[in-house]
């Protein structure tokens, strides 16, 4: 199996991680074991309750686990490694996937962008704040390679995810 390839951000975000590309859906059997959502709460007796309070984190984190099998031809996945650490730890993923739209304007959608638990942080540099820089710098990139004359790039982001709703007014 071959590595994937390296990316770098240029932009005004400290970089925190060293960027991939994931170039098969064999690649990302690792991001199997992701870790974005905290412990799914039990009840007193041990029982699992039935809704976790973050239901958000539970939902990237399937996403991310599953990429193996809901990978499509053409859409970008990129993952995050923190390589300060002894072993290379995951610490980010994104997955964009694009459409044209009449008119030659591409619409990149950020189908999830996940950080995990242990690279989660109050305070700056925030790695959500990466995943947008890299988000847009792939899209861009997009565009140049089909010859696109305009970008969107949407994500959806939940009512209650708080910090994703920062990090976006802050990257808007």
């Amino acid at each position: 199996m071959t590595r994937p390839t390296a990316i770098t951000v240029e932009d005004n975000y400290s970089r925190l991680l060293q960027w991939r590309v994931l170039a098969s859906k064999a690649e990302a059997v690792p991001l199997e074991q992701f870790d974005c959502a905290e412990p799914w709460p039990k009840a007193p007796g041990g029982r699992r309750l039935p809704q976790h309070p973050r239901m958000w984190e539970h939902e990237a984190q399937r996403h991310v686990r599953n990429l193996r099998q809901i990978m499509r031809a053409g859409d970008r996945v990129l993952v995050g490694v923190d390589t300060s650490r002894e072993a290379d730890i995951t610490a980010a993923v994104l997955h964009l996937r694009f459409r044209e739209e009449p008119g030659s304007r591409l619409i990149a959608v950020m189908e999830v962008g996940a950080v995990a638990m242990s690279h989660r942080s109050p305070h700056p540099p925030y790695v959500g704040d990466e995943i947008m820089a890299v988000a847009e710098r792939e899209a861009l990139a997009v565009v140049d390679e089909r010859g696109c004359a305009g970008l969107a790039l949407v994500g959806f982001i939940h009512t209650r995810n708080n910090a994703s709703m920062r990090m976006a007014s802050r990257n808007d």
